[in-house]
């Protein structure tokens, strides 16, 4: 009989040393490569279990409930590399839901193993079977983890401006919440901050326009790069929330605004066991001719009208940035602000 895991394996995941840039962690269930079968801990740490199709008919269920979701690869995720034969991708985001997700698992193991069943059968009998119990789960309003490491960027950057300007005006640039184009705006420069797992400064640019330039206005890209802790005394989104409040405590009016827009997003402070991170560092890009960037003018004809959104990743690690505590950063925001 094949050996069943337990929620502990998600723990022992989180222990491991990353395996390739995408901070992807595994463990491997079982001896027999033809298998091909992995439990994962993406860079956006949601977890995840991968096992080869073993058939050529890839139509595989999609639950469509929250929290549980359902892919054809042909390629391995947790390795990257090609493959010509399809793997099945079952990725549970809602880590309150990591009980309910084992059990899961453990069905889909057995059929396989203890049953010789095809995998690919067996994952669609399982997600049918507990389709509907999935969808009566009610889901708590807690942060994505690409929700938290945004806002962890954005109030980390705004805690530095609060040491840079007067209050009301730190408060009151920051939009991110607004679904406003920059994360930050001045009059005369604006700010995009970006958080990321990664060994380096990489992200993905959302569109042609996320970093396009307003001709008055100078454009600062914020990095900031975090680690994952489980720790209790990571570096937290509320411990960043703590340090703005205090810092402008003695403001009612930045203070009353601040919690306005931090109500907007989903930060709780009742959810604070959800926010773990270390703040490894943080960099400051000027957005001017030399910084990677793609737009329309980067393109000889006319985009076609059918294309509706290009997303690209830079890496920022060969740019000199400036670190948010710098003299230039100050230098630039004054200069700036006092046009």
């Amino acid at each position: 009989m094949h050996a069943r895991i337990t929620t502990d394996v998600w723990s022992n995941l989180k222990d491991k040393t990353a395996e390739n840039d995408n901070m992807v962690k595994t463990i491997k269930v079982n001896a027999d490569l033809k298998i091909f079968l992995f439990i994962a801990s993406d860079n956006s740490y949601n977890i995840n279990i991968e096992l080869q199709a073993n058939s050529k008919d890839t139509k595989l269920i999609n639950p469509n409930v929250s929290g549980l979701t359902t892919e054809i690869l042909n390629r391995v995720y947790v390795t990257g590399s090609s493959n010509r034969e399809n793997f099945i991708n079952i990725r549970c985001n809602q880590h309150e839901h990591l009980e309910l997700f084992t059990r899961l698992v453990n069905e889909i193991l057995h059929m396989i193993f203890d049953k010789n069943t095809n995998s690919l059968i067996a994952t669609n009998y399982v997600i049918k079977k507990n389709q509907s119990f999935w969808k009566q789960l009610r889901q708590p309003n807690i942060l994505s983890f690409e929700e938290e490491i945004g806002l962890f960027a954005e109030l980390n950057t705004l805690l530095h401006l609060l040491k840079l300007l007067p209050a009301n005006m730190a408060v009151d640039s920051w939009k991110g919440q607004e679904q406003y184009k920059y994360d930050f705006d001045f009059p005369n420069i604006s700010i995009e901050t970006k958080g990321t797992l990664k060994t380096e400064h990489e992200h993905v640019i959302n569109g042609l326009e996320q970093l396009s330039t307003r001709s008055d206005a100078t454009l600062l890209l914020v990095s900031s790069k975090l680690t994952h802790s489980t720790e209790s005394y990571g570096h937290n989104l509320t411990n960043l929330v703590n340090q703005i409040n205090a810092e402008i405590q003695e403001n009612f009016e930045a203070h009353e605004l601040f919690t306005t827009k931090l109500h907007m997003t989903k930060f709780n402070y009742e959810h604070n066991d959800h926010y773990s991170y270390f703040l490894v560092n943080t960099k400051v890009y000027i957005v001017d001719e030399n910084f990677p960037i793609i737009n329309h003018d980067s393109f000889v004809n006319p985009l076609s009208r059918h294309i509706k959104k290009v997303n690209y990743t830079i890496n920022l690690e060969e740019f000199s940035g400036l670190p948010l505590t710098s003299s230039k950063f100050q230098e630039i925001m004054e200069q700036s602000i006092n046009k």
